[in-house]
């Protein structure tokens, strides 16, 4: 699925003028609790690559929408008790 978007953004009108080679998907780089990191390398012009990068992130963000893929974040529950009173 990753490889998917990267290849659709080295075939954009636009941003595949920025990338010299297709972005590769190395894998998963890390798991933590709240997060998993994925590794893709991208080649691109010269100070271009926050731009592609950019662009990147957002394609696979709207991907995993449609795909139903959730981003993982902390969940934190709470609960009080009443201090018991001094009398």
């Amino acid at each position: 699925m990753l490889t998917d978007v990267g290849q659709s953004l080295a075939d954009d009108d636009a941003y595949g003028k920025l990338v010299l080679e297709p972005p590769q998907v190395l894998g998963v780089e890390a798991l933590a609790e709240s997060q998993v990191t994925i590794r893709l390398l991208a080649k691109t012009l010269p100070l271009k690559q926050w731009e592609v990068a950019r662009e990147l992130r957002r394609r696979i963000k709207t991907r995993f929408d449609r795909e139903g893929i959730r981003i993982p974040y902390p969940h934190r529950v709470v609960i009080s008790r009443p201090t018991p009173s001094a009398d």
